[in-house]
């Protein structure tokens, strides 16, 4: 690749500004050799086109400034985009001319654009994919890109209203729980079943999360029964009693939860855990 380029000068009907006003862009020396080849060729035999540089992606150094040439025109024909031109380097190819636009897409499987070394080729795609669009390819783009639109922002929406839900959530259900009856009341009978069933599991929750936390904070009594004695661990701990002097509200609560089966809990009570083992809080 050469520093050499092509001055913004010998460019007729061509747009630099947009470019170069790039805020990120550096000083727009001229345009890349190879490309101008091709560049100027387009200008003088579709002279009613206009050529507006969009990327400037070579990096060279003249009169010790540093900047960049142009490596891709897009091409206009009455505010509409006939496609592009540029050019890039291959190592076993060398400069390369690209010619793309929607048309070349559709037949390409791999790529967007051709490329090719050869002047006369590139010309021949720019004569035969490079023209207006029909009725049919604007109509088609359209509903392609409103199509695209709508979805993007159905997904931009949808995970707007999630995040949204998710910052009173908490909200909405200690209301739906202050207001069971009202809300109950709005449903038909199969959700009436339904939101019973979710309740009881709800409050069964509630209870089995309070003995647990009990017992983890070891403020439960874990009574194991052993024979006509109570092994109790409470606080870290263990007592030993019989039924003589087990404390009477100890024996009261053991008395209600030896009525449920293993594996059952009673609010404000306790828990039977085993056949012989209770957590009582």
């Amino acid at each position: 690749m050469t520093n050499k380029f092509v001055e913004k000068s010998e460019f007729i009907n061509t747009d630099f500004d947009k470019l170069q006003t790039d805020a990120r862009a550096q000083t727009i020396h001229g345009v890349n050799p190879h490309l101008a080849v091709l560049a100027q060729a387009v200008i003088a035999k579709y002279p009613q086109w206009q050529l507006v540089a969009v990327r400037a992606d070579q990096h060279i150094t003249h009169e010790n400034v540093s900047g960049r040439l142009v490596t891709n025109f897009n091409i206009i024909e009455k505010r509409e985009k006939l496609g592009y031109i540029g050019w890039d380097y291959s190592y076993s190819r060398g400069d390369q001319y690209v010619v793309g636009n929607d048309r070349i897409s559709e037949q390409m499987e791999r790529q967007t654009h051709t490329k090719t070394t050869k002047i006369d080729v590139a010309m021949r795609h720019i004569k035969k994919h490079f023209s207006p669009k029909t009725t049919d390819e604007h109509f088609a783009k359209s509903v392609a890109e409103a199509s695209q639109n709508i979805h993007r922002q159905a997904q931009n929406i949808n995970y707007e209203v999630r995040s949204n839900y998710s910052d009173i959530q908490q909200e909405v259900l200690d209301f739906v729980d202050a207001n069971w009856t009202l809300f109950t009341s709005t449903l038909n009978n199969t959700k009436v079943v339904m939101a019973a069933k979710y309740l009881n599991q709800k409050n069964k929750l509630e209870t089995i999360n309070k003995i647990q936390e009990a017992n983890l904070r070891k403020l439960s009594h874990d009574i194991l029964l052993r024979g006509n004695e109570y092994v109790i661990r409470h606080k870290g701990v263990i007592s030993i009693f019989d039924n003589e002097h087990l404390p009477q509200e100890l024996k009261m609560k053991l008395g209600m939860l030896k009525l449920v089966g293993v594996g059952e809990m009673v609010d404000g009570i306790g828990y039977r855990g085993t056949e012989d083992c209770f957590i009582v809080i």
